[in-house]
């Protein structure tokens, strides 16, 4: 998987999205939150959740604050409670590892998700990741959400 971190920079990354129900013998998998639970204890490799907006992630906040990595879907452009995830584990549940937004990211998102508290992205194969890093930069007269920091 390439990834674009919060600096700015294009990396190659171990981390692979498993959508399928297989479990399989492969480390850095990000699976479902449910299947995240269901394996998590059985594992001996790296292995982490990807939360969307419908998953009830509370009362898991701070088994989560222990793994490496916790993704975050972005379905589409309108769904905008990966924000929301987002500032809850940096803010409330002190979550301190890699926090990546995957999914329907456009550039003029990307000022927003560092505010949130994204650290990487995952890119794409049809985005341009040059116009997205340059989102990293954008700036805006008014922000309309609190930032982490």
């Amino acid at each position: 998987m390439e990834i674009i971190t919060h600096q700015g920079l294009i990396k190659r990354d171990a981390w692979q999205l498993n959508t399928d129900d297989e479990r399989h013998a492969a480390s850095h998998e990000i699976l479902s939150l449910e299947r995240w639970c269901k394996w998590r204890e059985e594992v001996a490799f790296p292995i982490a959740p990807l939360i969307t907006g419908d998953d009830a992630f509370e009362e898991l906040a701070v088994g989560l604050t222990s793994v490496p990595l916790i993704a975050v879907s972005f379905p589409n452009l309108t769904d905008g409670r990966g924000y929301s995830i987002a500032y809850a584990l940096r803010k409330h549940y002190r979550f301190a590892g890699d926090l990546r937004a995957i999914g329907d990211i456009q550039r003029d998102q990307m000022a927003y998700l560092v505010r949130a508290g994204f650290s990487s992205f995952e890119i794409d194969h049809d985005q341009h990741a040059e116009d997205l890093i340059r989102g990293l930069t954008d700036t805006f007269s008014h922000a309309y959400q609190t930032a982490v920091a």
